[in-house]
């Protein structure tokens, strides 16, 4: 019988340097490991959590071939009009004028204006004002990197391996369900921690949202179109070994990280004089393989967890179908997008460059979709039993320990731009389509 458990947590803070290790399968040498005898059952331990990273990662410089076709309906929002106007209708704030998938934004400066250039769909979530503002003041307030995490208990990860490691020569099954109620017991809420933006932020909650439910995906506690979780990649790796009797590794605890965070070498743009086109930003799933001290704290190891990159690989070629089934993964795509533009605008000094007076968003403004975060959500403890009729007998523990999050950093360079001709006439066709100087949105199409 092969037999998986597995166990959501939050983010460890990463220890470089420790003198001793607890069974994790490192490459490091000098550590003291723990291994564990072949046993009569598969047993997997999933550990998993939310980890937003500080670091910026380096893009390459991918190359974008052809021309992108514009022809569509647009929409043009005024960001001085939505200064002076935001307060005066919901409709604007609520939903950002029903914009649900910005595109672009081009500088007025003959009217100390910039035009945001986006699209309204019935069947994708609509922007808030907040979400503008929020990151707004993020990238010009220069504040610290955008995270979150749900933090565990580093007992919890400490008492978990000394459980199994303890139990490492159970064999009968009502031994194995001791086992597993003995970590849904100790397995305890993880601490919401944010950064760089406001905690109640609805910018906040779409990243944990996402994030948590990505966790469910990965323990198979969720299942989603097209993508495999991890839990069911270690049982049937497990199975494997064991119906063609190949040499099982040494029984081991592995533990690895999954965040989201925007594909190397994006996003991309195309440009022209006065007017920025968001390209490409494909969001996807790293991971890196982990390793944990005594305490419990866990640090970078040397290899790859080969089924932990062929789940990330596989969520990550299936998120953009993921998230027409799942809201937040929609949302998180959506701050992306927003994120990227703004990174730009700012680059380029858009609104010195407009004479736009940014005190409205980065000063006066107040939040509207405040919700209150809660300050811990609950583990997740996941397990599953698969029987193989073997004649070998040889089986192991496998320990699993699994946690990830969101990145939102993005290292933005020249390479990342191409020149376009095309929207330069895209330039003159949001601002021509205006009615007045004075609205705050309007429809235009370019043909």
């Amino acid at each position: 019988m092969l037999e998986f458990l597995t166990i959501s947590k939050g983010e460890l803070q990463m220890m470089p340097e420790m003198k001793q290790t607890i069974g994790v399968g490192s490459a490091y040498k000098g550590k003291a490991h723990l291994s564990f005898p072949f046993l009569a059952a598969f047993f997997m331990l999933i550990l998993f959590s939310v980890l937003f990273g500080a670091a910026i990662w380096p893009f390459s410089s991918p190359a974008i071939a052809g021309s992108s076709s514009y022809r569509d309906q647009h929409v043009g929002i005024s960001m001085r009009v939505l200064a002076q106007k935001a307060y005066k209708s919901s409709s604007v704030r609520n939903s950002l004028c029903g914009v649900s998938k910005i595109e672009g934004f081009t500088v007025d400066g003959d009217n100390n204006d910039i035009i945001i250039i986006g699209q309204r769909s019935s069947s994708h979530p609509k922007y808030h004002l907040d979400d503008l503002v929020v990151n707004l003041r993020t990238i010009w307030d220069k504040t610290e990197a955008l995270y979150c995490s749900l933090d565990p208990r580093p007992d919890d990860v400490r008492n978990v391996v000394e459980i199994f490691s303890e139990n490492a020569n159970v064999e009968t099954p009502e031994k194995r369900l001791q086992v597993i109620q003995q970590v849904k017991e100790i397995w305890g809420p993880q601490s919401v921690r944010i950064g760089g933006i406001p905690k109640d932020s609805r910018h906040a909650h779409i990243m944990i949202d996402a994030d948590y439910h990505m966790k469910k995906v990965s323990l198979d506690l969720i299942q989603l179109s097209g993508i495999s979780s991890y839990l069911e990649r270690k049982a049937l790796e497990g199975e494997e070994y064991i119906r063609e009797g190949k040499d099982i590794p040494a029984s081991e605890i592995t533990i690895n990280r999954f965040w989201f965070h925007m594909k190397e070498g994006y996003p991309t743009f195309r440009e022209a004089e006065g007017i920025i086109w968001l390209e490409a930003s494909p969001v996807v799933l790293f991971t890196a393989k982990q390793n944990a001290t005594q305490t419990g704290e866990l640090y970078d190891a040397q290899e790859d967890d080969s089924q932990a990159a062929a789940f990330a690989e596989n969520f990550s070629n299936r998120f953009k179908q993921a998230t027409k089934e799942v809201p937040s993964y929609a949302e998180l795509e959506n701050l992306y997008r927003l994120r990227a533009l703004l990174q730009v605008m700012y680059n380029m000094r858009a609104d010195s460059k407009a004479g736009l007076d940014m005190g409205f968003y980065l000063n006066k403004y107040r939040y509207q979709m405040e919700s209150s975060m809660p300050d811990s959500f609950p583990g997740l403890v996941n397990h599953k039993e698969t029987y193989v009729d073997v004649r070998k007998g040889f089986k192991k523990w496998s320990f699993p320990i699994m946690y990830g999050g969101v990145n939102m950093e993005m290292d933005i360079k020249e390479g990342q731009f191409i020149a376009d001709a095309k929207l330069k006439k895209m330039r003159s066709a949001v601002i021509s389509s205006r009615p007045s100087l004075d609205s705050l949105t309007w429809v235009f199409k370019f043909r």
